[in-house]
């Protein structure tokens, strides 16, 4: 598993990808990493107005599998790293 550095202003913050994909709301996430949304549109998960949601809660109300989509935003923010 890889972890992910996100700069706020001068501090480094390590984040669990997992963690990020699933905790973090869908505006804010699609905001710093924005090659996510094609990923969220495939799953029909709401970036607009449902975008206070975290993946999971986004999920959970469309009857989604959560472990689907949260493996779906990891392997694009895996080959992303790589670039």
């Amino acid at each position: 598993m890889h972890l992910i550095q996100i700069l706020t202003n001068d501090t480094h913050i390590t984040v669990d990808p997992h963690t990020l994909v699933t905790a973090t709301p869908i505006t804010e996430l699609t905001a710093k990493r924005p090659q996510l949304q094609p990923i969220l549109d495939r799953f029909g998960l709401d970036t607009c107005c449902g975008g206070h949601l975290t993946v999971t809660e986004a999920c959970v109300e469309q009857g989604l599998d959560a472990a689907t989509v949260a493996t779906a935003l990891l392997d694009v923010l895996e080959a992303h790293s790589t670039d």
